[in-house]
């Protein structure tokens, strides 16, 4: 457990509240007793040395009368979705990118092979239209 200041430690916490007024303990032993749950409160980070929201779940042991419970502190958790939420944007980009070049490079063959199938009809009716297309075929 890491309490909220290092001169707590050993400490009876029943009592404590944090920033918000919130009792943490008690709210957490009487969440755990009424089947278990979340629950928001502001702790110290360790990591930080400063407070942090925290997330936390917790649930009761039977038979023993104890609480369990793990948590999470939220600017972590933020910190997560915004990471996911860069690369996620990133491969829609590329993905964008990618079907944008496939569809161009579609249109342009499909215009060529539209383009190539107007000038063989019309070689039919037009003289020296075969003759273009050989040309525009074989030009680099």
């Amino acid at each position: 457990m890491h309490p909220i200041q290092p001169e707590l430690v050993g400490q009876n916490l029943y009592d404590l509240r944090d920033t918000y007024g919130n009792f943490v303990i008690r709210d957490l032993l009487k969440l755990a007793e009424e089947g278990g749950g979340f629950y928001r409160y502001v702790w110290r980070k360790p990591s930080k040395g400063g407070l942090e929201d925290k997330l936390s779940y917790v649930v009761q042991i039977p038979k023993v009368n104890w609480m369990l419970g793990t948590g999470l502190y939220i600017d972590d958790i933020a910190k997560e979705v915004a990471a996911t939420r860069d690369k996620v944007t990133a491969n829609i980009r590329n993905t964008f990118v990618t079907v944008v070049i496939i569809l161009a490079g579609t249109v342009v063959i499909i215009a060529l092979l539209g383009l190539a199938l107007m000038c063989m009809l019309l070689s039919w009716r037009i003289p020296g239209c075969g003759k273009w297309l050989t040309a525009m075929c074989s030009h680099r």
